[in-house]
């Protein structure tokens, strides 16, 4: 069923948290449009930076899109968004001091103009692109479990009794698969 922007705007958080965690684009697309201004200004009050801001946005929407099938157990989802952000803002605010204090006091180089690029890059789109890329780079039986996970929306128990493996075993290749998305994403900024 295709939906206008303007019914997805007449759900609440936690109805978009749960069509985005049965993997509707569009309605990710709503979730990133409805909380970029709120989320873009309170990480902005932390980092004090707009490349950083930027760069935590972006962390903040594929950490949402990679662990997607966790969305519905979120009682209060724009409390949890806000948790993310904090908590990736805070990180790299870690992570500069630490950078800090091995250039001894020189000024940080770690952000460049490049981030503009990564910026315009966040066009969902293109993030799409690059999951798929990633799962095409994942063996065969881990390009399988996860499909079956995220295509066929199956659960870890079904997985496990489709493919004749135990459960842990589907749990497992999940985590190792998206950890190799989240890894192919980043690389490629």
């Amino acid at each position: 069923m295709t939906r206008s922007v303007s019914t997805y705007q007449e759900f609440d958080n936690k109805d978009l948290f749960a069509l985005v965690a049965a993997g509707d684009e569009a309605a990710f697309r709503q979730l990133f449009n409805k909380f970029l201004p709120e989320i873009g200004s309170a990480i902005k009050s932390v980092v004090h930076s707009d490349t950083a801001t930027k760069d935590i946005i972006q962390e903040v929407f594929i950490q949402i899109w990679i662990s997607r099938d966790k969305l519905t157990a979120v009682e209060l989802p724009r409390n949890w968004l806000f948790q993310v952000a904090y908590f990736l803002s805070y990180k790299w605010l870690r992570s500069q001091k630490n950078q800090e204090k091995l250039q001894s006091g020189l000024q940080s180089t770690a952000h460049t103009d490049n981030s503009n690029a990564v910026w315009e890059q966040l066009d969902f789109n293109g993030t799409t692109r690059l999951i798929r890329e990633a799962v095409v780079l994942l063996p065969e039986k881990a390009r399988k479990i996860y499909n079956l996970s995220r295509d066929q929306h199956l659960k870890i128990s079904e997985i496990a009794a489709t493919l004749g493996i135990s459960e842990q075993t589907v749990k497992n290749s999940l985590t190792r698969s998206l950890a190799s998305i989240r890894e192919h994403l980043l690389a490629h900024g």
